[in-house]
């Protein structure tokens, strides 16, 4: 193995996390049936909403959203790159919880504004997957 393929490999005591795209929540018909019945949470600049599934088999699921009024394409895919990363950064939150309740969880996590640094977009994403971490334990202790 070279160089190159050392720095870029993945290891886990360098705690470098990925974000496959097989986790990116894709298509009208997923984002419909996220819609229709979700619950939602709110950050200062990020929405988060959600729908819980009681069997394991729907998976995990994540999408990304910034509506066309929050401006031109160069700030709305910003933002949007922004939050990717500090989802990245912080899946760990609710990854562990999900495999121990044995949930299926979809999620999209909604830009409100494209005025910020990734300081703020890191630090909302951070509270908003705490926040659904207690409550997908609750929900479960519920059921």
């Amino acid at each position: 193995m070279n160089l190159k393929e050392l720095n870029s490999a993945p290891s886990e005591e360098s705690g470098n996390v990925t974000l496959p795209k097989a986790l990116i929540l894709r298509g009208k018909r997923n984002f419909d049936r996220l819609f229709s019945k979700s619950e939602r949470l709110g950050a200062p600049f990020i929405v988060l909403r959600y729908k819980i599934y009681p069997e394991a088999q729907e998976g995990f699921q994540v999408g990304f959203i910034s509506k066309k009024k929050l401006g031109n394409a160069v700030h709305r895919n910003k933002i949007r790159r922004l939050m990717r990363e500090a989802f990245r950064l912080n899946q760990q939150i609710i990854l562990p919880e999900l495999d121990k309740q044995q949930v299926g969880l979809h999620m999209v996590l909604m830009a409100q504004s494209v005025d910020v640094d990734f300081e703020v977009v890191n630090s909302s994403v951070k509270t908003l997957l705490e926040q659904l971490r207690k409550r997908i334990s609750l929900k479960k202790s519920e059921s």
